[in-house]
């Protein structure tokens, strides 16, 4: 979910980015006057067992704005288990792998905390990421 302070100069326009809407993937553009455009991109990846498991990451692997010097923010609750960000994991989702490649395909930068649960199992399933291009600009500031 993303909120979106009024009267703060900031404009919201919700993306149609993929050729078949999903329920489980917001894409959100935040426009400020002349400032560079930033989109933030929610995520639920249902786990194995639920409503279409594991078709937000691949559809979030399909999106097509997704390139190298733009600014965006990924975040949401992934329910993929990796060592990049659950180094005592035993198991590796499938999916994960795809994820991990993608996002060092766009030199994303991981922001969530590494081995910090996020699941009342001691799993990390909650994910943040953003473009390095952001965190470039914000360290600049």
């Amino acid at each position: 979910m993303t909120y979106l302070r009024k009267g703060n100069g900031l404009r919201g326009v919700r993306l149609q980015s993929l050729q078949h809407p999903s329920a489980d993937l917001l894409f959100l553009q935040i426009l400020s006057g002349a400032c560079e455009a930033l989109t933030a991109v929610n995520v639920y990846n249902a786990p194995d067992g639920g409503i279409r498991p594991g078709e937000a990451v691949c559809e979030l692997l399909a999106w097509t704005h997704a390139s190298q010097g733009a600014r965006f923010v990924i975040a949401g609750d992934f329910n993929l288990r990796h060592p990049n960000w659950q180094p005592n994991t035993r198991f590796i989702s499938p999916a994960a792998l795809n994820l991990v490649e993608w996002a060092e395909s766009l030199d994303l930068v991981l922001l969530s905390p590494v081995g910090i649960p996020t699941h009342k199992e001691g799993n990390v399933l909650d994910l943040t990421w953003a473009s390095a291009s952001l965190i470039g600009a914000s360290a600049s500031i």
